[in-house]
């Protein structure tokens, strides 16, 4: 086999495995379509029935949501560079020229990780979640700063897409690895 031959092999088999993909990528897109609509139908078959298990009085009727009460927003004292903890009231930030904020009463941390709350919340909602419904959900659990941190760290590592148009997040579909094409056109 000459030189120039064995390229054209190789440029064929190229061209068949960039097909294959090709075919593979859009059957993956129909799976996933047909996917969400499977369970937006029945995420709604499901509400229906609690409405309907509600009104015949089967299931105890929804309390309405507790409006949350405003927390107290801590007052800063800054005093060029002298720290002041002896303050009376439990939400003072007090701040000097050196240091960082210093809190009286640290919110309690929890042990739970927080990137995989914001995992596990995108996989419950195929059809993706914005940052202000995600945080909605976890607002008891991390603040919404926090939560754009870890959405942008999921992104940078293409766990997770962003929809622009639609402006909501959504779990990345695990490929096949790329090994497997690689030995394809190899062999």
């Amino acid at each position: 086999m000459t030189e120039s031959s064995f390229l054209e092999t190789i440029k064929t088999r190229i061209t068949d495995a960039q097909k294959r993909w090709q075919e593979a990528q859009q059957k993956l897109q129909a799976v996933q379509q047909e996917f969400q609509v499977a369970q937006l139908e029945l995420t709604h078959w499901q509400g229906a029935m609690q409405a309907e298990m509600r009104r015949t009085g089967q299931l105890p009727p929804t309390p309405a949501p507790p409006q949350p009460q405003p927390s107290p927003q801590p007052r800063i004292i800054a005093q060029g560079g002298v720290v002041h903890t002896d303050s009376p009231a439990p939400n003072v930030v007090v701040v000097s020229a050196n240091s960082q904020p210093l809190r009286r009463n640290p919110e309690p941390q929890s042990d739970v990780n927080k990137t995989e709350l914001v995992r596990e919340i995108l996989r419950q909602h195929p059809t993706g979640m914005s940052p202000a419904e995600i945080w909605e959900t976890l607002k008891d659990e991390m603040s919404r700063d926090y939560i754009y941190a870890v959405l942008k760290r999921l992104k940078d590592r293409n766990q997770i897409v962003f929809q622009r148009k639609r402006r909501k997040y959504l779990m990345r579909v695990p490929q096949k690895p790329e090994e497997d094409k690689v030995q394809t056109i190899l062999q």
